[in-house]
């Protein structure tokens, strides 16, 4: 499973990406995070798991998760296409139309074949 959603760069393993700086003793480590977000990714809510491995050792660093949201003009198209399916249609029927237009006076040409 891993491999096939990394195929799809849904998932990867990041080596060496994570840096602990040790504290005083008794207390907790700190740990800066690097963290690279596949194009791909689908909106929604995703855990992430911070491990540590040396020696064969594991050890889990910090548990949380990520909310991942649409903004700007993808969320405005994603709203439109939900949730206000007749205006969406009509917008996309004059963007064709247009489109349709300016190729045809773009490559018209004056004489027959």
């Amino acid at each position: 499973m891993i491999k096939l959603k990394e195929a799809d760069n849904l998932y990867h393993v990041f080596e060496r990406s994570v840096r602990l700086k040790p504290l005083e003793k008794g207390t907790w480590d700190q740990a800066d995070v690097v963290l690279e977000l596949p194009p791909k990714i689908y909106p929604g809510s995703y855990g992430l798991e911070l491990l540590a491995l040396k020696e064969g050792n594991g050890r889990l660093l910090h548990s949380s998760t990520l909310e991942v949201k649409l903004v700007g003009f993808p969320a405005l198209l994603s709203e439109l296409a939900f949730h206000k399916g007749l205006l969406y249609g009509f917008f996309a029927v004059l963007i064709a139309m247009f489109s349709g237009l300016l190729i045809g006076i773009v490559f018209s040409s004056k004489g027959g074949h």
